[in-house]
This record gives structure tokens, sequence and C-alpha cells, in this order.
């Protein structure tokens, strides 16, 4: 697993409503909202920055049952990186920028 943003939503908001207003934040466009039967939910939406596919998706760890979705930083197929702790700061630098905006969010390393 890659580094993981949980975010908790205001008063259930839907997948792309998040989704538009979170990715809007980051200055990261969405590029494609898919339908998958291997993704929780079986929906999620995603974008691509800095070498990395950025997907929003319902959230589905049991030790953060409070969270309703997920941001999920992990690097492009064809973008290698020897250690997944690369990817933890800018995790960690998006997660204190979302609580700054006003979102419910808490960081979990890939590691954790």
């Amino acid at each position: 697993m890659f580094e993981t943003i949980f975010i908790r939503s205001r008063q259930g908001q839907s997948l792309e409503t998040l989704a538009a207003n979170l990715f809007a934040q980051l200055n990261l466009n969405i590029k494609e909202a898919r339908y998958s039967e291997n993704a929780f939910g079986d929906r999620f939406v995603y974008g691509e920055a800095l070498g990395m596919r950025i997907t929003l998706q319902k959230a589905e760890d049991p030790k953060f049952p409070d969270y309703d979705y997920q941001l999920v930083f992990e690097p492009l197929p064809r973008i290698f990186f020897m250690h997944t702790f690369n990817l933890d700061g800018l995790a960690a630098v998006t997660t204190q920028y979302l609580t700054e905006k006003g979102l419910d969010v808490t960081f979990k390393p890939a590691d954790a």
C-alpha cells in the first residue's frame, strides 16, 4: 500500500462532490472517474501529478472506521520508487494543507 490520507466527509458528501472540491483545492485536474469491482465502493476518481496517481475512493481501512474516503498517493507504473517512504513527506504536507483548509483528515504512512 502507498501513502494514504483519510478524509471524513461533511454531511454524506458524494464521491464526485468531494473529488471536485478536493482536487480543486489541490490544483489537480480529475483525469477520470471510473467504476471498478476492485475499488472499495466500486468507484474511484483520480488525477496525475508529479509522477504519481492520486486516487480518491471510499475508505476501507478498519483502523480508520470513522473516515469515509481515502486519498492514495502512488507512483505511476512507469516511475520506479525504491522505497515508498519517498512519498511520506508529500502526503504529510498535503495532510497539513488540507487540515488548514478545514477538512477533517488524517495521514497513514505506508508502513503503518
